[in-house]
């Protein structure tokens, strides 16, 4: 019997010294300090290993604006276009609903008027004084175009677009409308306006996202969107705008990016407009639609690019 107890006792004294009263704290992982160490693996060119601690900063915080930045930026460097023009835009979300910022780059749609209203539709004698049609648009400054649709009586046409400028829409279209013709034309507009800033600081990772989509979307050679977020940083990013992480893309060459998106879909001479913003000394061309004055043209923007 005593030997039953003994055993029994030394039993319990075992399993008793594997049990510890206090147990280590177990620090769960925190998303900044996942953030900090993808930025640092984004800094020494390791941009696969700082994806996924972006991805993991975000698993941990599905609403971290600042992990979405550095997804985007990441996922441009691994030429993922696609996925850096979703977290571009997932940034500009959240910074906008956490900060109570507005999104500048705003769509104005289903905006209809006639052809007798005066103020909204016209002629413009920009080349060699050939009539181009214009529309004006109610708000300004205008980012870009979406879309024109005229009707006339149940037909419904779209003029082929020509250029823009800060407030117009020129049209290559000269047959709308026609002023023989004994029906009003009624115009469908769609287009991207300027929002701008509803408080007086705007934190720099907003602009260095709309930074961000100009490459991305000249990559993707979607120019229309490049000239919209490009537009943005025109109107309202400082000239100092650099992404320290990645200097060489800064607001110069967000600019000249836009210029080149216009020069890629013959937007010739809000092109030149960008570049003389750019560089008041240079002489532009006369007539930028010239094919050997378009070469001159690229060659400076080329300047700014490095290519």
């Amino acid at each position: 019997m005593m030997k039953k107890i003994a055993l029994l006792f030394l039993v319990v004294l075992a399993l008793s010294c594997g049990v510890k009263e206090n147990p280590p704290d177990i620090t769960p992982p925190v998303a900044s300090d996942i953030l900090n160490e993808a930025w640092d693996k984004y800094d020494e060119g390791d941009f696969s290993t700082a994806l996924t601690l972006f991805d993991s900063a975000i698993t941990l915080d599905a609403f971290y604006e600042e992990a979405y930045f550095g997804k985007a930026w990441t996922a441009t460097q691994l030429s993922k276009f696609e996925d850096a023009a979703s977290a571009y835009s997932f940034t500009l979300i959240l910074y906008s609903l956490k900060q109570g910022i507005n999104r500048f780059d705003v769509p104005m749609f289903n905006e209809t008027f006639a052809e007798t209203d005066t103020n909204r539709w016209g002629i413009d004698s920009m080349i060699g004084g050939e009539a181009i049609w214009h529309v004006k648009v109610a708000n300004t400054p205008l980012l870009c175009y979406s879309s024109i649709k005229i009707k006339k009586g149940q037909k419904y046409v779209e003029p082929e677009y020509f250029d823009i400028s800060d407030s117009l829409i020129f049209l290559k279209d000269t047959l709308y409308p026609n002023t023989a013709d004994t029906l009003v034309d009624t115009f469908f507009l769609n287009y991207y306006y300027l929002d701008s800033p509803t408080t007086p600081t705007v934190p720099e990772n907003i602009y260095l996202s709309y930074t961000g989509l100009v490459g991305t979307y000249v990559a993707n050679e979607d120019f229309l969107s490049a000239i919209i977020a490009g537009n943005v940083l025109r109107n309202l990013a400082d000239t100092s705008l650099k992404f320290t992480h990645y200097p060489y893309t800064d607001y110069t060459r967000s600019i000249a990016l836009l210029a080149y998106a216009a020069y890629k879909i013959n937007f010739m001479n809000f092109c030149v407009q960008v570049i003389v913003e750019l560089d008041p000394s240079w002489v532009p061309p006369s007539d930028p639609f010239d094919p050997d004055a378009k070469v001159h043209i690229l060659e400076k923007i080329n300047q700014y690019l490095g290519g």
